[in-house]
């Protein structure tokens, strides 16, 4: 079977790797780790998880192969054209998925990107899919920040924003 092929017979869960990293930092302490104290990695680790709960539940199930990391800087500039690299976030799921990632870019305006789009999608889907995002960040972030102790602030900050929006 093709690349392609392999890719369509993913069916990953509703935000990639989350449920992973969810049961992994709580395994480790990882979310909300230092300066926070233990009740306060509890609540947050609850509440990542009820919320990765109530936002998978809203996704459409089926889709398509998606890159899921579908930003400028996973794009390579070849002799043969563009191509895409970093695939290990591909998964199955709607394509508003990979449009919400593209917006959510810093690398170029991302809102100007999903606005050029000229395929018809489901605008609240797209925003539902970034909510879903910004959890998986979140969950990325607390992760780093066990393996880089220099990262701490930046995940705790990033998880208080975060938490103030629930």
């Amino acid at each position: 079977m093709d690349q392609a092929g392999r890719l369509r017979r993913v069916a990953g869960p509703a935000a990639p790797g989350a449920g992973r990293l969810l049961g992994s930092a709580a395994r480790d302490g990882a979310v909300g780790r230092r300066p926070a104290g233990a009740a306060v990695r509890r609540r947050a680790r609850r509440g990542a998880a009820a919320e990765h709960s109530r936002l998978s539940a809203l996704l459409p199930l089926g889709g398509r192969a998606l890159h899921a990391d579908a930003h400028p800087g996973n794009v390579l500039a070849t002799p043969s054209g563009l191509v895409w690299n970093d695939f290990e976030d591909t998964w199955r799921g709607p394509l508003e998925w990979d449009l919400a990632i593209l917006a959510r870019t810093k690398l170029l305006d991302g809102e100007a990107a999903l606005a050029a789009y000229p395929d018809p999608y489901d605008a609240d889907l797209v925003e539902l899919c970034r909510e879903i995002r910004w959890l998986q960040v979140q969950i990325w972030l607390q992760a780093s920040a066990v393996r880089n102790p220099a990262r701490r602030a930046e995940a705790a900050s990033e998880m208080a924003r975060w938490s103030e929006t629930r």
